[in-house]
């Protein structure tokens, strides 16, 4: 084989590695994320679980069919509903929000208050970030 021809080859080879380096290596910039429709979905519940979690915090303490009400305006189950705010509750402030009693349902207003306060910086967080990637661009 010629060393010339080898030579070109390598060149070639090297420059489109370099081109391929560049284009896989860019970063691209971060889009920001949405605006949540309301803290508490800002914290992981969804939309349903977010209005009753939302309506419990109207007073400490419910009786079993005023739960199921509320749960059964918004298409949930009362158990089900219960526990997938506890489950939300314990990823966020490691305590739960609810305690199903037997006849009753009880809000722990204070954990509610600990999830407002890290929602509400998480949120002021988000706001920044989102206010500093719109005046970059």
């Amino acid at each position: 084989m010629d060393a010339n021809v080898l030579a070109r080859h390598e060149s070639a080879t090297d420059d489109v590695r370099k081109l391929l380096n560049t284009i896989f290596t860019e970063e691209e910039p971060e889009e920001p994320e949405s605006a949540p429709a309301s803290s508490t979905e800002a914290g992981g519940l969804d939309s349903a679980h977010s209005q009753l979690y939302r309506s419990l915090l109207e007073k400490e303490q419910w009786s079993r069919k005023e739960a199921t009400e509320l749960c059964g305006n918004l298409n949930l189950m009362l158990g089900g509903a219960l526990e997938v705010i506890n489950d939300w509750s314990y990823a966020v402030v490691d305590a739960p929000v609810l305690d199903d009693a037997d006849d009753d349902i009880w809000v722990d207003l204070g954990n509610c208050q600990r999830i407002r306060g890290i929602v509400n910086v998480c949120n002021t967080y988000k706001s920044e970030r989102t206010r500093r990637y719109y005046s970059v661009t």
